[in-house]
């Protein structure tokens, strides 16, 4: 099996001869200190994730299911680089059996799966990520966090 070309190359499991659509962007994002929030216009762009995302699924005809488990996941991932990263890349690739989805956020330190407690207000995206995507995994400088999802077979 081949490798989509470019960011990930050799570490998003997909068939480079199968994509359908490809589709992304990255934006520098203003410098701040890691505990500030998020500035408004900079937030603005995890919707546009979602949006982009939403468009390019149903237009080709994925299942709701498998679209809002998309969407969910990329909100996480592109809310994670926003708020530990220095740039936001987003990509979307669309193959005939699966979707890939890539973050890029430019920060060196490895997301990891936690077990928040009740009352912590953050800390469960990656246990998301982990729970609705197929596979995931997170290239080896740590600078982006890719994830797939099968798409079930059509019933005729």
């Amino acid at each position: 099996m081949g490798t989509v070309k470019g960011l990930l190359d050799g570490y998003l499991p997909l068939d480079a001869e199968d994509v359908l659509d490809d589709v992304g962007f990255t934006i520098q994002l203003d410098p701040r200190p890691l505990d500030a929030s998020v500035p408004r216009h900079e937030g603005a762009w995890v919707g546009r994730c979602r949006r982009i995302s939403a468009a390019r699924l149903h237009l080709w005809g994925l299942p709701a299911a498998l679209v809002n488990d998309v969407l969910l996941v990329v909100s996480e991932l592109a809310t994670n680089a926003l708020r530990y990263g220095t740039v936001l890349g987003f990509r979307l690739i669309v193959t005939t059996e699966k979707v890939g989805v890539v973050v890029t956020d430019g920060s060196v330190r490895m997301p990891r799966v936690r077990q928040a407690s009740a009352d912590e207000e953050t800390g469960r995206g990656m246990l998301l990520v982990q729970t609705f995507a197929d596979a995931w995994g997170v290239r080896p400088d740590g600078m982006a966090t890719w994830c797939t999802f099968t798409i079930p077979e059509r019933q005729s």
